[in-house]
């Protein structure tokens, strides 16, 4: 099952009583945070994936029903299922801090880059108000085709248009490929910067 069949799955699955407080986003982080650290304690994973006591039992518990995760006495742990996930995640994104230059909207900036997805890409706008609803401020997505980066429906070689050692930057933390998409991502603080990045990313990763 792909990764975003997987994320639906663990997001509209059925249990009595209050729809979950969690977002995919939350979904994706646990993984990557599990998937890192092999076997994670439930506090720490709290912690770490920003959710409560009560949110966190949830994920797991979702997690675990979907085939992703088992709790064991040192702690939770991916299943193989849940480890192809990760790959799949971990393959397809790269999340890096960065200084955003003219495109940094407030005081930290995250960057993602999700591979092969610029075909998905329409304005650009449904990856900013994925972001925003997530908490960020503001995010710009970049596609990268024939060694230039081109935002949708404004620049087609924003290293000729908007002059910054940003572009030079991107290439450099990322191994930009033809048919990249980059999102740049920007908040008040880098969590929720990261929260709208993987955000604005989600509808980009594999069918």
């Amino acid at each position: 099952m792909k990764a975003s069949s997987l994320i639906a799955k663990v997001m509209k699955e059925t249990y009595p009583g209050p729809q979950p407080s969690f977002s995919r986003y939350h979904v994706i982080k646990a993984v990557l945070v599990i998937g890192k650290k092999k076997v994670i304690g439930r506090k720490v994973l709290s912690d770490d994936v920003g959710l409560g006591a009560g949110a966190i039992r949830t994920l797991i518990h979702r997690l675990t029903k979907a085939g992703l995760l088992v709790s064991t006495a040192s702690g939770c742990k991916l299943t193989s299922s849940g480890t192809n996930f990760y790959r799949e995640i971990s393959e397809k994104i790269r999340v890096e801090p960065i200084d955003a230059g003219r495109l940094g909207v407030d005081k930290f900036s995250i960057t993602i880059l999700i591979h092969g997805a610029a075909h998905k890409v329409r304005k650009g706008l449904e990856q900013r108000d994925s972001a925003v609803r997530a908490g960020a401020t503001g995010a710009t997505t970049l596609l990268y085709h024939d060694g230039r980066f081109s935002i949708p429906g404004d620049s087609s070689d924003c290293a000729k248009d908007f002059p910054d050692p940003l572009w030079k930057r991107l290439t450099s933390v990322f191994d930009v490929q033809n048919g990249d998409v980059v999102i740049v991502c920007s908040a008040p603080v880098q969590d929720l910067a990261e929260q709208g990045a993987i955000a604005a990313s989600i509808n980009l990763i594999g069918e």
